[in-house]
């Protein structure tokens, strides 16, 4: 990883895990398409640059995250409704997630997969634009009024965040839609989202770095910083305007890109 391929991959990393596009799908896609890295190392790259999105989301909503820990610690017995649906979509994700993982890591490294990585793309953008159909539809189920979530709705959130490992699936997205669909307000949505993604993030990076032997120079470095202070900033962003912003059209227009210059790669 060079200096600039550090640079944009931290920005589209820091940029796309919290609008409802898939990062690793984006991330996969730039480090194929414009770095020429193969699928496995493409893919490497986007786990461990979840790191920096991770690190970013717990540091923001710190207050948060200390209050349901603390009261978890102090009465286990009474926990919270967001504690009981945290604890859920974890487990929920974590199950589901770490078989595709394996799954979708095994395929990276196939000798066919990575001489049709283009064709790879093009499902990629496809996914995408799923997302974006499945988004626009959920949208309108949503309410202006704040709920306490469910163990019920945590257990398919934690699904719909574990289907988010494969690339061109978003994570927000998936996760986002059940929110809405549930009645959750858009911006309570948006902000348990977002709270869910800190340790299947954290963890995703670590997991690149033990078992997938991303090592720490200066690039990755900066790479990750990148990453942590573009999510910075646009997670205060987006909590701000979440309400007058259509999320859905992000990820059917990048899926659009994605799909026509990957055709224009295989044509020309």
């Amino acid at each position: 990883m060079n200096l600039l391929e550090a640079i944009i991959l931290g920005l589209i990393q820091g940029i796309s895990e919290w609008l409802p596009l898939s990062s690793e799908g984006l991330v996969a896609a730039t480090s194929i398409v414009l770095f020429g890295n193969n699928p496995s190392e493409a893919f490497s790259s986007s786990l461990f640059l979840h790191l920096g999105t991770g690190t970013a989301a717990l540091l923001y909503f710190r207050n948060d995250i200390l209050q349901i820990v603390t009261s978890s610690i102090k009465r286990p017995k009474a926990m919270s409704y967001d504690s009981k649906f945290l604890l859920t979509t974890t487990a929920v994700s974590g199950t589901l997630g770490l078989p595709l993982l394996l799954i979708i890591e095994n395929l990276a490294t196939v000798t066919y997969f990575k001489s049709t990585a283009l064709y790879s793309m093009i499902i990629i953008g496809i996914l995408m634009i799923l997302t974006g159909c499945i988004l626009k539809y959920s949208s309108r189920t949503s309410n202006d009024h704040s709920k306490n979530p469910s163990i019920k709705e945590g257990i398919l959130a934690g699904i719909a965040q574990g289907l988010s490992v494969i690339p061109g699936i978003s994570r927000s997205g998936m996760t986002i839609s059940v929110m809405f669909t549930r009645g959750f307000d858009h911006r309570e949505a948006l902000k348990l989202s977002f709270i869910m993604c800190i340790p299947v993030s954290i963890s995703a990076g670590f997991y690149a770095i033990v078992f997938q032997g991303i090592g720490f120079d200066i690039n990755s470095l900066i790479a990750l910083s990148v990453s942590f202070i573009s999510s910075l900033l646009l997670i205060k962003v987006l909590l701000l305007i979440v309400r007058k912003i259509n999320f859905w059209v992000f990820p059917i227009c990048i899926g659009l890109v994605i799909i026509f210059s990957s055709l224009g790669e295989i044509v020309m």
